[in-house]
């Protein structure tokens, strides 16, 4: 397995989004639904 290089800026963002998550699981949007928003702004 190929080691891959996760910038530290990166991690961080995730782990702040992941916070955000576990504080207030409802305000996360499913995947169909973001898809449904992106394909509506094309």
């Amino acid at each position: 397995m190929e080691d891959i290089d996760i910038p530290e800026w990166h991690k961080g963002l995730v782990r702040v989004r992941h916070d955000d998550y576990k504080k207030n699981p409802g305000s996360a949007m499913d995947f169909d639904s973001a898809m449904d928003d992106i394909e509506k702004e094309l």
